[in-house]
């Protein structure tokens, strides 16, 4: 698999109803921040960078605390 990096803004999907997976799959991981309009940088992990934008919600995890993000943009590089 091809590992790249590429910034997206991402938006909390607060109001909307959305279960948490069972069993996530882990396609990137957030690399850093980019730019003040809530763009960060993402180290994806899928075999074609344009796929990680075909996933959404993405859930966001940090210890056992989870929380589902709307990408509403994106590009690679």
């Amino acid at each position: 698999m091809a590992s790249s990096s590429s910034n997206k803004p991402l938006k909390h999907s607060a109001g909307h109803s959305v279960a948490q997976p069972d069993k996530p799959v882990v396609l990137g991981r957030i690399a850093g921040v980019f730019g003040v309009r809530g763009w960060v940088k993402v180290f994806s992990l899928t075999e074609s960078l344009e796929e990680i934008f075909r996933f959404s919600p993405w859930w966001l995890c940090r210890d056992d605390n989870c929380r589902a993000w709307e990408v509403v943009e994106g590009r690679p590089h």
